[in-house]
């Protein structure tokens, strides 16, 4: 099966793998984690739900942000691929 199909079919995730053996990512995540734990033992139930909304918020943004740094990360291996071809 070709790569594209293996993309297409999900066979290929590149989010998978920029994290996996990322030593800082673990340790940020960790720390983000216990952090998050502390302030959300200390907020009212309104204030949890508020919190809630925002780190949704926070989520789709990222996810927009991952979305668009693929796409133009794309591009530009795209771009730099033909321009190997193109050059004279």
């Amino acid at each position: 099966m070709k790569t594209i199909e293996n993309l297409y079919y999900g066979n290929i995730n590149p989010c998978e793998n920029m994290t996996r053996d990322n030593e800082n990512y673990k340790d940020l995540l960790s720390l983000y984690s216990r952090n998050q734990e502390k302030l959300l033992s200390t907020l009212t139930e309104e204030q949890k739900e508020r919190y809630e909304k925002i780190h949704d918020c926070a989520d789709e943004l990222c996810s927009e942000l991952e979305k668009q740094s693929f796409i133009n990360g794309f591009r530009l291996g795209v771009q730099l691929v033909t321009e190997s071809f193109c050059e004279e």
